[in-house]
């Protein structure tokens, strides 16, 4: 249930912000991640959707469901998936209109199918690049440095991911 209730206040919180401006651009896609290091024992691939609400040419906040498949925490012999909601602030560097390299930091809301860690908020950092293929369709590359901290356990989850997709403007 508290699942259920945090991704419906954090969908919710996107759906009111990007539908209160009429101004504000919607681009909505999907990503591919590849997941490795940090706690986790082996690499896991996944898969995920976005939607980003434009404050201006340059920033943007971004509402991103990834889904990580057989993650094994160090020290665990269970293989888990891993569902990560990011709602990401970010910052493009002013270059060239077609191609931009950018910035952000974000808070992610990570739930378990697995009873070794709690499901927990943590935070994130990233850096990216997107080409726009045409004028409506962007594809990106993104690094993204993650930490979970386990309020009921006091335990952390850090890995990093690389995610790349397209972005489609509506």
């Amino acid at each position: 249930m508290k699942r259920i209730l945090m991704i419906a206040a954090v969908l919710s919180t996107l759906a009111t912000f990007t539908l209160a401006r009429e101004t504000l651009e919607k681009p909505m896609g999907f990503h591919g991640v590849y997941a490795d290091h940090g706690d986790m024992d082996d690499s896991a691939f996944g898969g995920g959707v976005q939607i980003t609400g434009y404050e201006s040419d340059r920033a943007s906040v971004e509402l991103a469901w990834s889904y990580l498949m057989d993650v094994r925490k160090k020290g665990t012999r269970r293989d888990m998936d891993v569902h990560i909601i990011a709602l990401t602030a970010r910052y493009q560097l002013p270059f060239l209109k077609v191609f931009g390299p950018y910035a952000g930091i974000g808070a992610a809301y990570h739930t378990f199918d697995s009873s070794s860690l709690d499901d927990d908020f943590g935070w994130l950092i990233c850096g990216g690049l997107q080409y726009n293929v045409l004028d409506k369709v962007v594809l990106f590359g993104e690094f993204r440095r993650s930490t979970m901290f386990s309020s009921a356990s006091s335990e952390q989850f850090d890995y990093q991911m690389v995610r790349a997709g397209l972005n489609f403007w509506f």
